[in-house]
């Protein structure tokens, strides 16, 4: 039997993260790290922008137009996010408070924390799986889990 100390199991979807962990003496209980939902994803558009658009002077005219921001607030919060969960993660491998780490998010989260992990992190991390399993009931979030270490 390959003995992996404590395993995180970090569960993400850029605006939730539910962090469980499991030791390996005991495979059939899994405890909440944390569970927490992103204040800043869940805020309406209009309450993240501080203020209007910029206004502009048209060089060859006397015409102004407004300066339109590219940046999505919300894709913005999301990435802040995703960066504080991966520090998250970091601190706690410096810490040595796990041995090893499963990452679940859908991919493009799964990719922005990954990026943001570092060395120290990524060397235990056994297991990624690119899907959202946030809203899965317990017991099959479990099995899930459980079938991803089996790999």
């Amino acid at each position: 039997m390959n003995k992996r100390g404590t395993i995180w199991f970090v569960l993400a979807d850029g605006g939730r993260t539910r962090i469980l962990q499991r030791r390996s003496s005991d495979h059939r209980h899994f405890e909440v790290v944390i569970d927490e939902k992103s204040a800043e994803v869940q805020t309406p558009g209009h309450d993240l922008v501080s203020d209007r658009p910029g206004r502009s002077y048209e060089s060859a005219s006397p015409s102004r137009h407004a300066v339109d921001g590219k940046a999505d607030p919300h894709e913005a919060a999301k990435l802040r996010f995703e960066v504080a969960i991966a520090e998250l993660v970091n601190r706690a491998a410096a810490q040595g408070l796990f041995d090893t780490l499963v990452l679940v998010a859908p991919p493009r989260v799964l990719g922005d924390i990954r990026q943001a992990l570092s060395a120290q992190a990524r060397e235990r991390l056994i297991v990624e799986e690119g899907k959202d399993l946030l809203g899965l009931p317990e017991q099959m979030l479990i099995k899930r889990l459980t079938s991803l270490l089996r790999r």
